[in-house]
């Protein structure tokens, strides 16, 4: 979602993610924005919904309509 921050327009992405799946997903930040602001926190509490296992891979980076600059890396 978008949103403002301190320099300005910034995007906020939240996200479940099982803790297997943690460094692959630090991995994917790190190619988008090196300097990206990320918190992990561990649930105090769950109610409804479900988190199944499965097996999943972005194949390609996912384009943003409010970034500005590019996310391709060298």
């Amino acid at each position: 979602m978008a949103a403002f921050g301190r320099e300005g327009r910034v995007e906020i992405v939240n996200s479940v993610v099982q803790r297997a799946h943690l460094d692959e997903v630090m991995g994917i930040v790190d190619q988008w924005d090196p300097d990206a602001f990320v918190t992990v926190e561990e649930p105090k509490v769950l109610r409804g919904g479900s988190l199944v296992e499965r097996d999943w891979r972005m194949p390609v980076p996912f384009p943003t309509r409010w970034s500005t600059r590019s996310h391709q890396r060298a």
